[in-house]
């Protein structure tokens, strides 16, 4: 066997050297093309993804201003649960619709949702309790629930005691009789309290000077007229009213066997009569009626945000 001569060996190696500069070559062109590729796919990816984004964001706020808009106009309580569901719904929305989310995980996710409520009803429990009390004190109509004393002694039920101002105190007892209760004060106005079952009942109707009804109470349930009464204010037990003109017309208290009752009553003919801290005062002209001392109130105001709290006296 011939042995290669020393220029053959060097056009053998020239050829395997070629042969490998173009494997190098086609590898290197591959992977040019293959980062080319993977670059386009991350970009449209990012696109896809941002796209994504900004769909599930939109659908979200979306749904969240469907439910507020919904809510708008609605008592607090219908409210409430009306944005809690929008909430419910736009987290699922969110969630459904973006991969990033998805890719967060569905507990961690949850979590932070669900703290992020927590923090919006944080921030608006003021704005929820104003809102409560300003529905609470937009009623029109109301019970009076006699306040019961459990340390008190036991009373008979058919005697109940009638304040009447501060120096004033009259008894009435049960009977068959329908005017035994009755305190007539004008000729067309009374008083009527009586013993019930569970402790006094009043029923009274309440007249500005313009003789214009401001309210009535039958057997304890009181209704008042809203355009002739600017504002009252209540708990369980007590009920203060006032009338077109701010100045307080009505008052009473109901407890277990007694009544305290301060107020004005007025006649189709101008007379009126008084229950106030300094007595009984009574008028015939306007001049005598503006001449008596007003009736202070015994609660805050307005009533919007104060409801039930009482001056401190």
């Amino acid at each position: 066997m011939r042995k290669p001569n020393l220029h053959e060996e060097l056009v053998a190696e020239r050829n395997r050297s070629a042969k490998l500069e173009k494997t190098l070559a086609f590898v290197q062109k591959e992977k040019d093309q293959i980062q080319i590729d993977l670059s386009s796919k991350v970009l449209a990816l990012s696109r896809e993804t941002t796209r994504e984004r900004i769909f599930a964001i939109v659908l979200t706020v979306l749904s969240a201003a469907l439910g507020l808009g919904v809510a708008n106009g609605m008592p607090i309580i219908p409210r409430i649960l009306c944005c809690g569901a929008s909430y419910c719904i736009s987290v699922w929305i969110a969630y459904s619709l973006s991969s990033w989310l998805r890719g967060v995980g569905m507990v961690r996710f949850l979590g932070a949702a669900i703290a992020f409520g927590i923090c919006i009803a944080f921030l608006a429990s003021g704005y929820i309790r104003n809102e409560l009390k300003a529905e609470e004190s937009s009623v029109t109509q109301g019970v009076l629930v006699p306040l019961i004393d459990p340390k008190a002694s036991p009373v008979a039920r058919n005697t109940v005691m009638v304040e009447l101002g501060p120096t004033s105190t009259l008894e009435r007892t049960n009977s068959t009789d329908s005017n035994q209760g009755l305190f007539k004060i004008l000729d067309d106005m009374g008083i009527n309290v009586r013993p019930g079952d569970n402790g006094p009942v009043l029923s009274t109707t309440v007249k500005d000077w313009n003789g214009n009804v401001v309210a009535e109470i039958t057997d304890n349930h009181w209704r008042v007229i809203p355009r002739h009464c600017s504002d009252k204010n209540f708990d369980a037990n007590s009920l203060e009213i006032k009338d077109d003109s701010g100045h307080v017309i009505f008052q009473a208290r109901i407890f277990a066997n007694k009544i305290q009752l301060k107020g004005e009553w007025h006649d189709q003919f101008g007379h009126g009569v008084r229950l106030g801290r300094t007595g009984i005062g009574q008028w015939d002209t306007y001049e005598k009626w503006r001449s008596l001392e007003p009736i202070a109130p015994i609660f805050k105001y307005p009533s919007e945000s104060y409801l039930g709290e009482f001056i401190q006296q």
